[in-house]
């Protein structure tokens, strides 16, 4: 405000009671102003003084910065004082140029801040005063700018490895403010696996990842390269998982196909020595043939046979008297009676539940009865046969029971453990080998990008399904543990990579938290600490700027946010922790010689 502060706030103040009715000067309110300038000065001198003098900085620091650059800029523009433009021009200038130009700017800013300074009735006086000191002041700087710049960035961290120490700072804050201590941080990266990362272990470490993940630079490039490879690997790791807990074979298709084959040859001969016998139809088998269900099971016989090429007798005779006799020539063949068994198949398993394997309905079920005592008479006439159907039946339940599993989770945890009770250990195995088919498959089906982790273990439904197909506790929270592992690492991928949000958001959050040197500083002179808000203002003057991260810290805090060896995140925690108990971090403070620091810098180096 160059020192016209009071007068501002009193005309303000003034005004609105002026519109609110109360009978105020402007005159009471600047006395009430100026007085209270001058408590704050007598009880705070040193403070008092810091902000006349920072203020006074701030305003002609734009303007210097410009003359100093290769373009220089109008005080005029930024501070609204009319043909300063004119005087500075634009372009590229000389030393002497600069100057020239630093004293006009300093006289000028010099000369308003000075007249605000005075008493009413010395403003002349006080513009004099100002402007001399300003012009002096803008003409030196220019010609000491290396020499003040150098010393300057000595004691305000633009060493080359101040980004180092600043992107260490960053991160152990984020983990004291997850409540972690660096060995905690250490101990969930080792829980997370081989990919996990520093950035996975906290809400803040992602919030800070996600600030790197959105600056330009080699940062960025190094968080996209790890957050979306990790990514493009999830559906495979996760399949890993799945076949170590329910399938070690991991190859659904080819255990199908040697089930085919062993159950092919297993069974053809006995088959065809089966079929080439005729056997003498006993009364129990005879007697079956009144029952309603098998005329219509022998026509769907006749059916397939005749596809096949095979052309089967009539099952009743009729006789003169219009009545019906059976045929018992018809069924002395194996073979006959086989393409009967398979058409009262077809009525059975037509009405069986997928997932719990029961027959459904009165009927069905009564059909499965008719089956079952026709295989039995047929079993004692012709022991060939039952020889046969055993050594198709084992492999075939086999191939059975695995499509069982790969129905599992349409049904519910309950039935599914009853099923696989009444099942057989080498059952059950095959079970098994199916559900993980349809888990991979839920995992291959998964769309590019999207979190498979959702899909198999989102609900608590899906982990009760999942629950009642492993064996054991111990398996089953292996797994639990593998899916969280994987669902916090997609968290920070959905959190922190550019290509999973937006990137004017990824931009903005955590940069005020990161490089607020000027902000730090305004605080610390709130409070009196004048030589803190000195340095956190001339660091963001002479270092780099407080607007965004500098590529050299962006990419050192992403080399060690994202890095996934072990032995690098076990050197970072030792120098966090050395740096915890020596109270700063600081490279000279995490040196003393050890292998800890030697790590920590190559962790963090540009």
């Amino acid at each position: 405000s160059f020192n016209f502060s009071d007068e501002l706030a009193a005309g303000v103040t003034a005004g609105v009671n002026a519109l609110m009715g109360i009978d105020d000067s402007y005159e009471q309110a600047l006395a009430r102003e100026q007085a209270r300038l001058a408590e704050f000065r007598q009880a705070q001198p040193v403070a008092a003084l810091a902000g006349q003098g920072v203020g006074g900085v701030m305003v002609g620091v734009p303007a210097a910065a410009r003359v100093l650059g290769t373009r220089a800029a109008s005080l005029g523009t930024m501070a609204g004082i009319p043909g300063v433009t004119r005087v500075l021009g634009t372009g590229a200038v000389s030393t002497g140029q600069a100057a020239l130009r630093g004293a006009g700017v300093g006289a000028a800013a010099g000369g308003l801040a000075g007249a605000g300074a005075a008493e009413p009735g010395r403003r002349t006086e006080g513009a004099l005063i100002g402007g001399a000191a300003g012009l002096g002041i803008g003409a030196a700087f220019p010609l000491a700018k290396d020499s003040v710049t150098a010393l300057i960035r000595r004691f305000v961290g633009s060493r080359p490895d101040a980004a180092t120490r600043r992107s260490a700072t960053k991160i152990l804050q984020a983990l004291q403010r997850d409540e972690l201590t660096p060995d905690e941080a250490f101990a969930r990266v080792q829980r997370l696996g081989p990919e996990g990362t520093l950035a996975d272990v906290g809400e803040n470490t992602r919030d800070l990842a996600r600030a790197v993940a959105g600056q330009p630079g080699p940062g960025k490039r190094i968080a996209l390269d790890v957050l979306e490879s990790r990514q493009e690997e999830q559906g495979t790791r996760l399949v890993r998982a799945v076949n170590r807990a329910l399938d070690p074979t991991g190859d659904f298709a080819g255990a199908v196909d040697d089930l085919q084959a062993a159950r092919l040859s297993a069974a053809r001969p006995l088959y065809d020595k089966a079929y080439s016998q005729q056997i003498e139809p006993s009364d129990d088998l005879v007697a079956l043939f009144r029952r309603p269900a098998m005329k219509t099971a022998w026509r769907k016989a006749r059916v397939t046979a005749e596809n096949e090429g095979e052309i089967l007798p009539e099952l009743f005779i009729r006789r003169p008297d219009g009545g019906e006799v059976l045929n018992t020539d018809a069924i002395r063949d194996v073979k006959v009676l086989d393409y009967l068994k398979d058409a009262l198949d077809e009525v059975v398993e037509k009405n069986r539940n997928q997932i719990t394997g029961r027959i459904m309905g009165r009927g069905p079920k009564a059909v499965d009865s008719l089956r079952k005592d026709l295989l039995a008479a047929v079993d004692a006439l012709s022991p060939d046969y039952k020889a046969a159907r055993a050594a198709w039946s084992g492999p075939s339940r086999s191939l059975e029971v695995m499509e069982q599993g790969r129905r599992f989770a349409r049904g519910d945890e309950e039935v599914t453990r009853r099923v696989l009770e009444r099942m057989t250990d080498d059952e059950r195995f095959f079970f098994r080998m199916g559900a993980a088919r349809a888990t991979r498959d839920m995992i291959h089906n998964t769309p590019d990008g999207a979190d498979a982790v959702k899909r198999i273990f989102g609900s608590d439904l899906k982990r009760q399904r999942l629950r009642a197909v492993f064996p054991d506790d111990e398996t089953f929270n292996a797994f639990r543990e593998t899916m969280e592992s994987e669902a916090e690492m997609f968290t920070t991928r959905a959190r922190a990579s550019p290509r999973a949000g937006s990137p004017t958001e990824l931009r903005q959050t955590g940069t005020a938290d990161l490089l607020a040197d000027v902000g730090e500083g305004a605080r610390a002179l709130a409070r009196g600490d004048t030589g803190t808000a000195s340095m956190r203002f001339l660091r963001s003057l002479f270092g780099r700027s407080a607007e965004r991260l500098s590529p050299e810290q962006s990419e050192s805090l992403a080399r060690a946010l994202f890095t996934n060896d072990p032995n690098v995140n076990r050197e970072i925690v030792r120098a966090f922790s050395i740096a915890r108990f020596s109270g700063q971090l600081t490279l000279p403070t995490v040196a003393a010689g050890t292998e800890a620091s030697r790590q920590f810098g190559t962790a963090f180096a540009p």
